[in-house]
């Protein structure tokens, strides 16, 4: 089941990291909380990546930090989507969201797959998976930004990216 999908840019995607007193990341952090008291108190019901609800309990992964040399692997791609990618999407998730990220790469969590999972929305509730991404075309429309990174925790910088993107994946 391959679908196309537009994202917007890296630009797009790291600014609520950017912006530490934004309403974005306040309602991050407000979901953040829920989802551990939730997991504290026992098993709640959460919507997962694929739109479904279950049973869920936090299970936070490592990130890498700079300069681990893990960070450097190249990735390989996901041979089916089973029980296990879709135990580390929703791990990889929980990860995200703790760490205030909108963003999270399998390599940052020294996993060596084509997995990213990314989560743009204002109320942090609609979270967005590609596994096995493949770039399809970029706008010519160019955006400056600040960008940062859960592996360089800190460091922000400005970035020149495509405003748009199309990927396919699976």
């Amino acid at each position: 089941n391959e679908s196309a999908l537009r994202i917007r840019s890296a630009w797009h995607l790291s600014r609520t990291r950017a912006t530490a007193f934004g309403t974005r990341l306040v309602r991050a952090r407000r979901h953040v909380r829920f989802v551990t008291n939730q997991a504290l108190n026992g098993p709640s019901r959460r919507r997962t990546a694929t739109g479904t609800s279950r049973s869920h309990c936090m299970s936070l992964l490592p990130i890498l930090r700079y300069p681990d040399p893990r960070l450097h692997k190249v990735a390989k791609p996901v041979a089916a989507v089973d029980a296990r990618i879709r135990t580390l999407v929703d791990d990889m998730l929980d990860t995200m969201y703790e760490a205030d990220g909108v963003g999270l790469a399998a390599t940052q969590v020294d996993v060596h797959e084509c997995v990213i999972v990314i989560d743009t929305s204002d109320t942090r509730d609609r979270p967005r998976v590609l596994i096995n991404p493949v770039l399809l075309e970029t706008s010519d429309e160019m955006v400056l930004g600040d960008e940062g990174c859960l592996s360089v925790p800190t460091i922000y910088d400005k970035v020149q990216r495509h405003a748009q993107v199309r990927v396919r994946s699976l």
